[in-house]
């Protein structure tokens, strides 16, 4: 400008055009760094909200910047590790749903033929004139076969809950009681393992 000054008050005409053309240039340059500059605080903002939306959850929306900005790889990277996350918790969602599926299917598919167990050896215990070495043995049998009961149902009650599909009942309990239940239950054990509960 102070060149354009002079050269106006110089009076060629050759100085005053040269004048001109640098201060276009100089405003044009100016210009297009103005516009660069909003571009790139624009665009570290969208990156800003976009990595709180991932940090919320949102694997969906994706990050659109302008291919001439400063920033356009670090949106492209963080719209393949959006992409790369989502599909890992596809992933672990498919493989947990698939757990607890075959889980719930082996529970049922062995609830059938303990149940066969179960009444065959109450039936057993109900013959008259066996020998008492084999009354001892269906005894046997009918409590572990009540005991693997428990345990199939446990684990059929722990794929329901896993997948949400249990119903909690939350009650206020007595844990002294609790205790002295517990305790009562097992007092075989306990007196067969020579330690004592306080």
């Amino acid at each position: 400008l102070l060149f354009l000054i002079i050269s106006f008050q110089g009076g060629s005409g050759v100085h005053f055009i040269i004048s001109l053309a640098i201060l276009g240039l100089s405003l044009y340059i100016l210009n297009r760094y103005l516009k660069r500059h909003r571009q790139s605080v624009t665009d570290i903002g969208r990156i800003v909200d976009q990595t709180h939306r991932i940090k919320e959850g949102d694997y969906d929306t994706k990050l659109n910047l302008s291919p001439y900005g400063d920033f356009y790889f670090l949106g492209e990277n963080l719209n393949a590790i959006q992409k790369g996350v989502a599909s890992a918790l596809e992933e672990k969602l498919k493989s947990e749903r698939m757990k607890v599926e075959l889980i719930t299917n082996v529970s049922h598919d062995l609830k059938t033929p303990l149940t066969s167990i179960i009444s065959y050896g109450d039936l057993l215990l109900k013959e008259e004139g066996l020998p008492n070495h084999v009354n001892d043995y269906i005894k046997v049998l009918n409590q572990k076969s009540q005991r693997l009961k428990l345990l199939i149902q446990d684990l059929f009650d722990l794929s329901k809950a896993v997948s949400g599909e249990m119903e909690l009942e939350i009650k206020t309990i007595d844990i002294g009681k609790l205790t002295r239940q517990t305790l009562g239950d097992m007092e075989d054990d306990i007196k067969k393992s020579g330690i004592a509960i306080r």
